[in-house]
C-alpha cells in the first residue's frame, strides 16, 4: 500500500523518537511507505495529534528517559509504540509509563512485526456491532441429536440399556458401558455433534451453564474426569444434555442422556418432552442388537443387586428399587420394614442403612444388657455404700435421692448406645464398636467383683 493511499484514508502522521541519532533508522525503510517523521526527543513528538502514531526508540530505558516520557505525553492523545529490553520491563510498570503506550516491542525486534504495529494503528477503528444473542437450535434438530446418539450409543458391543424411570423434571435414558476402543469412537464424536462439554473444577457442583439452568442434583460433583453436553431449548424452559459418568472401581461408564426442564415449562412442554425422551428409549430398545445380562453378584441374605441396570434381585423380585431414596439412618421403615440387609456390592461402595438387624445382632444384644444391668446394679449399691464415687455428674445426684430413676437412665442411656450402634452395622467398623462395648463392660463387672470379693473378705 502507497503512501497516498494512506492518505485518502485519512491516517495520521508517523513520528519516530530516535534517541540513539542513527541515520538512516534502522526501521526507516519498512516503515517508507507512511512517510515517518524522525525526531530527536520526546518533546518534539508531545504535540502529535490523536491520530498520529509515535515510535519513542531510545537507546536505554533509565529513571530519567521514563519521568521524561511521562511529562511528554501524560494527558495527550495519540497512538504510541514503545521500545524496551526485557530488563526494562519492570522500571516501565513501576512508573506506569506502560499505561501510555498501545505497544510495547522488543527494541531487537523485528522490522515486519513493527510495520504491522503501525498498519492496525493507523487503520480506522472498527464499526461497533450489536451483539446478537446466539439462536438456540430448534426442537427438532435438538430432536434429533438425542436419536442420532441412541443410534450411537447402542452400536457399542456390550451396551446395557437401564430401565426409564422418568421423574418430574428430570426426563433421561440412561446406558451403561465398558470405556474401550467402541466407546471411545462414540465419544470422540460427541463434540462434534454437542459442541465441547461444559466443565467444573474438581467436586464443584453448578448450577448454571451458559446462563441456562442446569440441576446440579442430577449429576452430584462435577469430578474431573466427567463430562456433561449442554443445548438450551427452544421450546422450552431448560435444557438437553449427555452426561458421562465413570465408575470409579472398574473400566465401566454410565451414560445419561435426556432432558431437564425448569418449573417454569408449560404443560404442553412438558408432555412433547415425556413423549419424545420415552420414545428415545423405545428406539434404543429396538436397535440394540441384543440385550447384554452380567452376572448376578453373590448374594447376601438372599438379596442381589445389579450394578449395571441398577436392579435389586430378590427371591421374589426383581427391578428397580421400589425406594426413591437410599435408606436413611432414621427412618419409618425402622420398626415395620423388611429390608435386612443389601448385596456385597452395594454395601462396598457406598454402605448404608437397612430395616432390621441381622440374627447375630440378638446375641449381643443379650450379652451386652446382662453386663449392663450388673454394672448398673454394682454401682448403685457400692456408690451408696460409699466404697466408689460415680464420676457421672449427671447420674450422681440420682443414686442417692432416686436410685429407680438412676437405674432406668443408666440402662436406657446404654440401650440407646447399642441401638444407635447397630443401626451402622453394614459398616465394617460397627461390629467392632459393638465387641469392644461389650468387653469394657464385661471389664467393669471384673472389677465389681474383685472388690466385692476384698468387701467379703474383710
Amino acid at each position: 500500500m502507497n503512501a497516498d493511499a494512506h492518505a485518502d484514508r485519512g491516517a495520521g502522521r508517523l513520528v519516530i523518537v530516535d534517541g540513539a541519532g542513527a541515520s538512516p533508522h534502522r526501521w526507516q525503510e519498512a516503515l517508507a511507505e507512511f512517510r515517518p517523521e524522525i525526531v530527536a526527543t520526546v518533546d518534539e513528538a508531545a504535540d502529535v495529534g490523536e491520530h498520529d502514531v509515535v515510535i519513542v526508540d531510545l537507546p536505554a530505558l533509565g529513571d530519567r528517559a521514563l519521568a521524561a516520557i511521562l511529562e511528554a505525553f501524560a494527558g495527550r492523545p495519540s497512538r504510541r509504540v514503545l521500545t524496551a529490553d526485557h530488563g526494562e520491563l519492570a522500571g516501565i510498570l513501576r512508573t506506569g509509563v506502560n499505561g501510555l503506550f498501545h505497544h510495547i516491542v522488543p527494541r531487537a525486534g523485528s522490522a515486519a512485526n513493527v510495520r504491522a504495529l503501525v498498519a492496525g494503528l493507523r487503520a480506522p477503528a472498527p464499526a461497533v456491532r450489536a451483539v446478537v444473542e446466539p439462536r438456540r437450535p430448534s426442537w427438532a434438530s435438538t430432536l434429533e441429536l438425542l436419536r442420532w446418539t441412541v443410534s450411537q450409543m447402542v452400536g457399542v458391543p456390550g451396551v446395557v440399556i437401564r430401565s426409564y424411570q422418568p421423574q418430574a423434571n428430570k426426563l433421561e435414558v440412561q446406558f451403561v458401558a465398558h470405556r474401550d476402543r467402541d466407546f471411545e469412537s462414540f465419544h470422540c464424536e460427541l463434540p462434534r455433534r454437542w459442541r465441547w462439554p461444559v466443565r467444573a473444577r474438581a467436586g464443584e457442583a453448578f448450577t448454571q451453564v451458559g446462563g441456562e439452568r442446569l440441576s446440579a442434583q442430577s449429576f452430584g460433583e462435577i469430578e474431573r474426569d466427567q463430562e456433561i453436553y449442554v443445548l438450551p431449548l427452544d421450546h422450552a424452559v431448560g435444557c438437553a444434555y449427555l452426561a458421562l459418568l465413570p465408575w470409579t472401581k472398574d473400566g465401566r461408564i454410565t451414560i445419561a442422556l435426556g432432558v431437564w426442564l425448569d418449573d417454569a415449562a408449560s404443560d404442553e412442554a412438558k408432555q412433547t418432552t415425556a413423549s419424545a425422551v420415552s420414545e428415545l428409549h423405545a428406539q434404543a430398545v429396538r436397535e440394540v442388537a441384543q440385550f447384554t445380562l452380567p452376572a448376578l453378584d453373590d448374594a447376601v441374605g438372599g438379596v442381589r443387586y445389579l450394578l449395571d441396570y441398577n436392579w435389586v434381585v430378590t427371591q421374589g423380585y426383581a427391578g428397580p428399587d421400589r425406594r426413591k431414596e437410599d435408606t436413611s439412618l432414621v427412618n419409618r421403615y425402622m420398626l415395620v420394614g423388611r429390608r435386612k440387609t443389601v448385596a456385597k456390592s452395594l454395601g462396598e461402595r457406598v454402605g448404608g442403612f437397612v430395616d432390621g438387624a441381622p440374627s447375630w445382632v440378638a446375641s449381643y444384644f443379650l450379652v451386652y444388657v446382662v453386663l449392663a444391668t450388673i454394672d448398673t446394679f454394682c454401682t448403685s449399691r457400692f456408690v451408696s455404700a460409699g466404697s466408689v464415687v460415680e464420676l457421672n455428674p449427671l447420674l450422681a445426684p440420682l443414686i442417692t435421692h432416686r436410685p429407680w430413676l438412676f437405674l432406668l437412665t443408666k440402662n436406657v442411656l446404654a440401650v440407646g448406645a447399642f441401638a444407635i450402634i447397630v443401626r451402622f452395622h453394614l459398616f465394617r467398623r460397627a461390629k467392632h464398636v459393638l465387641r469392644a462395648s461389650i468387653g469394657a463392660y464385661a471389664v467393669l463387672d471384673v472389677y465389681w467383683a474383685i472388690l466385692l470379693v476384698r468387701l467379703i473378705a474383710h
